[in-house]
């Protein structure tokens, strides 16, 4: 086999490795009967209801990348959509805004950013094209797909049909508590009548797991002393007369 054949097959080998222990994609977002909802509303016959996943161990079942959504400040929340009206009902994922309660707006976020807040970094894994680089480029590829295979899509929901998937909002990963914010949106009936939603959000997200301290340096400062014993003898009036020691002297640390 040529050298190249060869590092061909173990850059495969590994890649397959890798892959297999990170990039295994949790099972699609579960849905319930959208009266089952707490979190919805009825406009024109056409109900809209809300899931915001808050906690990490929820939303680790739909997204691999779950445990970074507490310190990338990423809000998935699940959409249901309901058309019980006689007329065809589009829906854009833009439409959609959370309004925290200062105020302040943010448009939901496209699959592409809501992926960037969490893609996984090449690091060092760079000097090793053949196993590091493309490994991660893939797991990555696969976590972009997952987000938008669960987003919710730009489209026309029929009579008596429905439509269902995440919208994405950031926010500061210190803010926790959702009390007072609300998702608003606007569906658009027939293509000539809008359809206005306000829902208020409740629950707290999972805090930020902070970060452990990076251990402090070794003290290289210290007193040195010799294996064979002190190397300085006080003589009387202050004078002290040294001993040097045949072995190389080494350090101990001084107390304090």
């Amino acid at each position: 086999m040529r050298k190249g054949g060869l590092r061909a097959t173990v850059g495969k080998g590994w890649l397959a490795v890798l892959l297999a222990a990170g990039c295994a994609s949790p099972a699609a977002a579960p849905t319930e009967p959208i009266n089952t909802y707490l979190l919805r509303q009825v406009q024109g016959g056409v109900e809209l209801a809300l899931d915001p996943y808050l906690q990490a161990d929820r939303a680790r079942e739909v997204f691999s990348t779950a445990d970074q959504f507490g310190a990338a400040g990423l809000l998935p929340v699940q959409v249901l959509i309901q058309n019980g009206s006689a007329r065809e009902v589009k829906v854009d994922p833009l439409d959609f805004r959370l309004v925290r309660p200062n105020g302040q707006q943010g448009i939901s976020l496209s699959a592409q950013d809501a992926f960037s807040l969490v893609r996984k970094a090449v690091g060092m894994w760079a000097l090793f094209p053949i196993v590091g680089q493309s490994a991660v480029g893939i797991q990555n590829e696969q976590r972009l797909r997952e987000f938008e295979a669960r987003a919710l899509r730009e489209v026309e929901i029929q009579p008596e049909q429905s439509a269902s998937g995440f919208v994405y909002f950031q926010l500061p990963p210190s803010e926790s508590n959702l009390a007072g914010s609300r998702v608003v949106c606007v569906l658009r009936e027939g293509g000539d009548k809008d359809l206005n939603y306000e829902i208020l959000l409740s629950g707290s997200r999972d805090a930020p797991v902070a970060a452990a301290p990076a251990p402090k340096p070794a003290d290289t400062k210290g007193t040195p002393i010799s294996p064979g014993g002190p190397i300085k003898i006080e003589g009387t009036g202050g004078k002290g007369v040294i001993i040097r020691s045949p072995q190389p002297a080494v350090f101990a640390k001084t107390a304090g």
